[in-house]
């Protein structure tokens, strides 16, 4: 049984942000760890500031779909494996609110970690979204609709794996990041939660990092916005001027480091009524913005509203069929401006 330095270029974090000083933090939804080894199995030792998920995979097949993670924890991640060569791939399912998780150690049984083949992708993705695209109560399809929407939250019901960014990710063969965090709004939280907005939250690493992102690091082909829905939230209609303002302040921002970056601002599916004609209205109002200034980069892509029929997640958030179905309008809408 060997255990080993975690800053150790044999491990592959990608699809998400890293806090690789002294530890190896991660907090955002989707972050991924990969690494090969040899040998006949791996125990985790682990610490999360909050209640955690994971999805475990080896040789390329789920194994554990939610390994818990709370407080320190010492886990085997697989064993029992023919002495070989083997894969091991861990997807964080919750998001940033949820807990920040440090990887402590990995201790592989009767064998070693070993070199892995780098990941080739042919695009980078940034998502910045709320609960949509953090995957919130997205993995409850083992309950009917009904007692669904009974249901109390449970982080175990997220799953950034059956989000439409991942997916979407997943088709285009792209590497992505999800900068997304339930309840968060463009210039109001959700019931006006006393939270940072979501533009606060843009160069955040973990709960936990004395640093901020440097956005130098990781440049996107494409950016992709979900915001608005909590602005919108409990009946609330905000004012058009600080939102479309606030809107083109975001992209603008980013367009400081992404020079050649497209974006695509988005609306729904959770929005409708007088809501999502206001909140189209506004977006729409953005992407002419830049056109009227010469900048072809800003795109605007609507998904339908969400239905019974297609089901819900918890707390009436989309479905997994529903995140299927932006996934195939996203893909789409990518293809076409790529």
């Amino acid at each position: 049984m060997k255990g080993l330095i975690i800053i150790n270029p044999y491990i592959i974090y990608t699809n998400g942000r890293f806090d690789l000083g002294e530890r190896v933090r991660l907090a955002w939804s989707g972050c991924t760890i990969t690494f090969k080894f040899y040998g006949t199995g791996v125990r985790g030792v682990f610490k999360s500031t909050g209640n955690d998920y994971f999805i475990v995979k080896v040789d390329e097949v789920v194994t554990n779909k939610k390994l818990n993670i709370k407080d320190y924890t010492e886990v085997d991640l697989v064993k029992d494996l023919p002495l070989d060569v083997h894969t091991i791939e861990l997807i964080k399912r919750t998001e940033y609110n949820i807990g920040c998780t440090e990887l402590i150690d990995l201790i592989i049984y009767d064998g070693e970690i070993i070199v892995s083949d780098k990941v080739q992708y042919d695009l980078k993705i940034e998502f910045i979204g709320d609960s949509i695209s953090a995957g919130y109560g997205v993995d409850s399809t083992e309950f009917s609709t009904e007692e669904v929407l009974k249901l109390a939250y449970d982080p175990q019901y997220d799953n950034a794996a059956d989000t439409y960014c991942f997916l979407t990710a997943k088709a285009l063969n792209a590497e992505y990041h999800i900068i997304a965090c339930s309840g968060h709004g463009l210039i109001r939280n959700y019931n006006d939660n006393q939270v940072p907005l979501m533009p606060e939250m843009l160069d955040k690493i973990t709960p936990l990092s004395t640093e901020l992102w440097d956005f130098h690091k990781w440049i996107p082909d494409m950016v992709v916005i979900n915001l608005g829905t909590n602005d919108f939230s409990v009946g609330y209609t905000p004012d058009k001027e600080p939102f479309v303002k606030a809107y083109i302040e975001l992209i603008k921002r980013l367009k400081v480091y992404y020079q050649n970056t497209k974006f695509i601002c988005t609306v729904g599916p959770c929005v409708t009524g007088k809501s999502l004609t206001h909140l189209s209205d506004y977006v729409q109002e953005v992407v002419n913005y830049f056109k009227q200034n010469n900048d072809n980069k800003v795109y605007y892509l609507e998904y339908p509203h969400h239905t019974y029929a297609d089901g819900y997640g918890v707390s009436y958030h989309p479905s997994k069929k529903t995140h299927k179905k932006m996934a195939e309008l996203l893909i789409n809408r990518i293809k076409e401006i790529l």
